[in-house]
């Protein structure tokens, strides 16, 4: 595993946005909206080139059914794995929900992000954010919207 601040071959441009294709965002909305009283999660679907590009999050079963953490079920989540493979993607990270706290990471999620770098999304009832993520620490990074083109991958989906 890469020690580097930023995984995936992410460069010290890419470190300040992560870029979220229109349709994942009415997603995440979606979730901030309806937050449920368990955490809710998932992993993000997209590439990397000059930009981190997010075009797909799939909803994964929280096999903890827990307020306070959560746990992707190991099937589904080698399923987006081989999904991902399929399309010539990459699984970027995950996402997940905060019902009774801000879109923080929380000491459970900065130990995950330690044995799961790469982009992580936090949603609470009031906010959206994204932050990048690697054994040594993290950094809250900005989220640009931007439209899927026709021929890219572009639907958010549960698995």
């Amino acid at each position: 595993m890469s020690k580097e601040l930023y995984p995936h071959g992410f460069t010290e441009i890419m470190k300040r946005v992560v870029k979220i294709s229109r349709e994942v965002m009415i997603f995440f909305e979606s979730v901030r909206r309806n937050i449920g009283s368990v955490e809710r999660c998932g992993l993000l679907v997209g590439e990397t080139d000059e930009e981190i590009r997010i075009f797909e999050a799939f909803e994964v079963e929280n096999t903890r059914k827990s307020q306070v953490e959560f746990e992707l079920s190991p099937l589904e989540t080698l399923r987006i794995f081989e999904y991902a493979d399929e399309k010539s993607l990459e699984v970027l990270g995950v996402w997940h929900t905060h019902p009774f706290w801000m879109a923080r990471p929380s000491a459970k999620d900065v130990n995950g992000m330690e044995n799961f770098p790469g982009v992580w999304i936090i949603i609470s009832e009031n906010d959206v954010k994204a932050f990048l993520a690697d054994e040594k620490g993290y950094k809250e990074v900005e989220i640009e919207i931007f439209n899927v083109p026709h021929s890219a991958p572009s639907s958010s989906q549960s698995s």
